[in-house]
């Protein structure tokens, strides 16, 4: 059996239809497998281009939507306090504790009416110098009341009002302040709006973003095939990112760029996180705290594309297997065919018949070459052979005849 298998190996043994047939697969697959792994390795690199510019744009977009939802937060809030008559207003509530109905509905109408209806915000709340709420908005979201604060309550302790003292101190008039529920880690933005008149800061504006809608609904993955992930940062490591991809937003912000986005920086850097290469896009949110990443795996999408590749790649090639052993087969039956009739000749000859007709001698090929060398050939054997039987035969008439 064993010596069966090395007779089959062995080439010298194979027949010529055979080595036709192995000729033409290894003439057509050779170069057809290495192309292919040189098409691997040009599609990774485009597609790592086509990716990293797909990161660049749908950050981009992010960038630009939340950086527009950030200027118009800033722009009503600075509108309700530079107003003429809602500024009077603020200054007789906030500095001289005005009870008058048309000062309280006038600021609460615009409250609800102009800030919390443009969707922009949740809830607005009036403070004075001390840190007492005086009014607030009836924040009316989706038909359901959420009053953010208490009038009267005393928020001194509050995260908003520290951001109103360091606005007074830098007389910046407008500041972020962000304050973070350590239980469930949800990021609570506030826009600070300080009022002042001659004296001073009287008070200030709290106005409560609404996340939910501006920041997480921009940040969420798109439904195209390459999925990113999308959040922003603080120097703190504050994030705001949908609950769903909190975990994964949190891992990644300890090995993303961002100090870079931080550092008033936009590009994009590929960095791993457990052994996974991610390309991340960074940007700053201008005249805001905070940084974008959005991400995705390298080989996420490389991987998506090459099994494209080789699906295609695999029917490519056993379609040339079949192919070539078609064109294989056809070829070694043209030299085959000539071939095994030159050979039936020759056995004929042998037999003694040298009148059987060569098939191909009137080929215009190699083989009608070699059909019509035989051809002299055998007709020279047999001009011998006849010498050689008249020569027999006068010999035999000689020995009779004495």
């Amino acid at each position: 059996m064993i010596e069966r298998i090395i007779n089959f190996l062995n080439p010298n043994r194979w027949s010529i239809w055979i080595r036709m047939v192995i000729s033409m697969m290894l003439m057509i697959l050779l170069p057809t497998i290495i192309a292919f792994f040189l098409i691997e390795r040009e599609a990774r690199e485009v597609d790592f281009e086509n990716l990293q510019a797909y990161v660049i744009e749908r950050g981009t977009i992010q960038r630009d939507i939340i950086t527009d939802v950030f200027a118009r937060v800033a722009l009503e809030m600075r509108t309700f306090s530079e107003t003429p008559t809602e500024r009077g207003y603020l200054i007789r509530l906030l500095q001289f504790k005005s009870n008058v109905p048309t000062v309280l509905d006038g600021l609460e109408l615009y409250m609800d009416e102009r800030l919390v209806a443009s969707g922009l915000f949740d809830s607005v709340r009036l403070v004075d110098a001390e840190g007492i709420v005086h009014l607030t908005s009836s924040a009316q979201i989706l038909g359901e009341t959420a009053v953010s604060a208490q009038v009267g309550a005393d928020e001194s302790e509050s995260p908003a009002y520290r951001t109103f003292l360091t606005a007074t101190q830098l007389q910046t008039g407008l500041r972020w302040s962000l304050a973070v529920d350590p239980e469930t880690e949800h990021l609570t933005i506030e826009i600070i709006q300080t009022i002042s008149n001659a004296d001073g800061a009287v008070g200030y504006i709290a106005g409560v973003m609404n996340v939910t809608d501006l920041i997480h609904n921009t940040l969420r993955r798109p439904d195209v095939f390459i999925n990113t992930n999308s959040y922003l940062v603080t120097s703190n490591g504050y994030l705001v990112v949908p609950d769903d991809h909190r975990d994964e937003s949190r891992v990644s912000s300890r090995y993303a760029p961002v100090e870079a986005a931080l550092s008033q920086r936009v590009g994009t850097e590929r960095f791993y996180i457990d052994d996974v290469e991610y390309l991340g896009f960074f940007a700053p949110i201008v005249d805001t705290p905070f940084g974008l990443i959005t991400e995705t795996p390298v080989e996420v999408n490389f991987v998506a594309t090459l099994g494209r590749v080789y699906n295609q790649g695999f029917l490519i090639i056993v379609g040339l297997f079949i192919f070539s052993a078609i064109i294989g087969t056809v070829m070694a039956q043209t030299f085959i065919s000539p071939i095994e009739s030159l050979q039936d000749d020759m056995l004929a000859m042998a037999d003694g018949n040298f009148d059987r007709p060569i098939a191909s001698v009137n080929r215009l090929d190699d083989f009608g070459l070699l059909a019509r060398t035989f051809a002299i050939l055998r007709e020279q054997i047999r001009n011998v052979i006849d010498e050689q039987s008249g020569r027999i035969a006068n010999s035999v008439r000689d020995l009779q005849s004495t």
